[in-house]
């Protein structure tokens, strides 16, 4: 029998029920086209089953946009999810992690865990979390609710997110960990989304 404390190591590994916050990078009308179209129903899926989670649980959601002049809005069914999360308006920015933008930490307020998702998942994705992990924040990366253009940088940005001491999990892991049962309102609304 261990003698590590009951829930110690598994509580590392789920987003704390009352201080989680969910991330919505840079998920834009001039960008989502280049995304690797492999992955790209994939990622739709995992960033809107996510968004669901965020508006049934009560997460803060923030969306970040890189330079919406020249990259266009968030697309009209991440708006849509975002609205329903009760999102705010997305951030602009123009440095690569959207900690760059002064008023990102600010509307995080005390998360201690945040779920990131967005585009690409090697540069504003990566940065993001990185300085995430460097205020002590934990920080979850579903790998499905990620993209780059070239499926060789999304996985070399988990990897390094890993190594960095990020979790890397799925959309369906993280929604399932938050929910905990099953035969919830908010169950069936996220499962929904999951089918």
């Amino acid at each position: 029998m261990s003698t590590v404390e009951p829930d110690t190591v598994a509580s590392r590994f789920r987003p704390p029920a009352g201080a989680t916050a969910l991330a919505v990078i840079d998920i834009q009308a001039r960008l989502m086209p280049a995304m690797d179209a492999a992955h790209a129903p994939r990622f739709m899926k995992g960033a809107r089953t996510l968004l669901e989670l965020a508006r049934v649980r009560g997460w803060r959601a923030v969306a970040t946009e890189q330079y919406p002049q020249g990259l266009g809005p968030t697309i009209p069914e991440i708006r849509a999810d975002l609205d329903a999360a009760k999102a705010g308006p997305a951030i602009e920015k123009v440095a690569f992690s959207a900690c760059g933008a002064a008023e990102f930490r600010e509307r995080l307020g005390g998360a201690a865990a945040v779920v990131v998702v967005g585009v690409e998942a090697h540069v504003c994705v990566l940065e993001t979390a990185l300085d995430l992990l460097g205020d002590g924040r934990t920080v979850f990366v579903p790998w499905d609710a990620v993209a780059s253009r070239r499926e060789e940088d999304r996985h070399t940005a988990l990897e390094l997110l890993r190594k960095a001491g990020a979790i890397i999990s799925s959309s369906e892991t993280i929604a399932f960990q938050a929910l905990g049962r099953a035969g919830t309102p908010e169950f069936k609304a996220v499962s929904a989304r999951i089918r």
